[in-house]
Parts: structure tokens; C-alpha cells; sequence
């Protein structure tokens, strides 16, 4: 990932953090900009799936991206 990229969901939630006990981020089941930029400005992660093969598959994929998002 480029340096500089997925801040813009962090800083535009920023100024709200104080205000709310919980944000709730709802995201595609997809590893676009979208996901990567929720995932940058997440504190938590909360991941529900099915129970079968490539549910797996794309969990090991989103927990690489999640990785890398916080490791900058």
C-alpha cells in the first residue's frame, strides 16, 4: 500500500471519536480502497463469515490486508 493512502476514513472520523462509546463501519465482503481505509481506521475488527471453504479462503486474505493496513 501506498504511503499516505487509507488515512482519509481516520481523519474524517476523527473529530467524532469523543462524542459516540461506539462507530460501527459496515463493509462489502470485498478487499477494495473501501475496506483497506475502514480497516486503517478501525480500533477493533468484528468479522462475521459462514462456516465452509472459501469463507476461509477470503478471511486469511482480509486478515493479510488487516496486517498490512496496521503496519506503516
Amino acid at each position: 500500500m501506498m504511503a499516505g493512502r487509507g488515512d482519509e476514513l481516520r481523519n474524517a472520523i476523527a473529530p467524532l471519536r469523543d462524542s459516540y462509546d461506539v462507530i460501527l463501519i459496515d463493509c462489502p465482503p470485498a478487499l477494495n480502497m473501501l475496506t483497506v481505509n475502514s480497516l486503517v481506521a478501525a480500533d477493533s475488527v468484528l468479522i462475521p463469515m459462514q462456516c465452509e471453504y472459501y469463507a476461509l479462503e477470503g478471511l486469511s486474505a482480509l486478515i493479510g490486508t488487516s496486517i498490512r493496513s496496521r503496519v506503516r
